[in-house]
């Protein structure tokens, strides 16, 4: 039995390695959808020590995750897409939304992740 326990152990720090090798190559963050992306994202700002809310759904004020750290609010509105779409169709929404609740806000793609995630 102890053997059979730490054979899986060994396959869940293998596959959690495999991951964590993926999560660094742009073509995984690329394949993500909407969902998937909110959540990935999120944990990775976690890990770099942000206070993360996820907010979403209807009602948002398109507001997909809210940022905490050293006092400061940034509101966050994610997009994956299959093909590159630009900044422009959620910047204006997000700094709008931003702006009336006296916050910062950012747009991130899952082809242009924000630099200070990396």
């Amino acid at each position: 039995y102890q053997r059979e326990s730490e054979r899986r152990q060994a396959e869940e720090l293998r596959k959690k390695q495999e991951l964590e090798a993926l999560r660094e190559q742009e073509s995984w963050w690329k394949q993500l959808g909407g969902v998937a992306f909110e959540k990935e994202l999120a944990a990775l700002l976690r890990k770099r020590g942000y206070t993360v809310r996820t907010v979403g759904g209807s009602g948002d004020g398109g507001i997909d995750l809210v940022l905490t750290s050293e006092g400061k609010k940034i509101l966050v509105q994610c997009k994956a897409h299959k093909n590159y779409i630009g900044p422009r169709p959620c910047e204006g929404s997000i700094r709008n939304t931003a702006s009336q609740q006296g916050r910062r806000g950012l747009a991130c793609d899952n082809f242009r992740l924000p630099p200070w995630s990396s």
